[in-house]
């Protein structure tokens, strides 16, 4: 069993969150852990049932990435 970190970036529409959220899924069928690295864990709540059973982590949100 391996841990794999599935990182996305400043998306802000669900559908990245859905796709990840499959992608998590398939992956912890097959006895991975999974670790997400995201920019807006609000987000997640699309894919609820995966970011529940995995570690969620924020990046450093950098002042010149962020739009107003």
């Amino acid at each position: 069993m391996q841990t794999i970190l599935i990182g996305w970036g400043l998306g802000a529409n669900r559908g990245h969150a859905d796709k990840l959220g499959a992608i998590a899924g398939r992956l912890r069928a097959r006895g991975h852990e999974i670790a997400f690295a995201v920019q807006r864990p609000d987000a997640l709540r699309a894919v609820r049932a995966e970011a529940e059973q995995s570690a969620v982590h924020q990046p450093p949100v950098g002042a010149g990435l962020v739009a107003s």
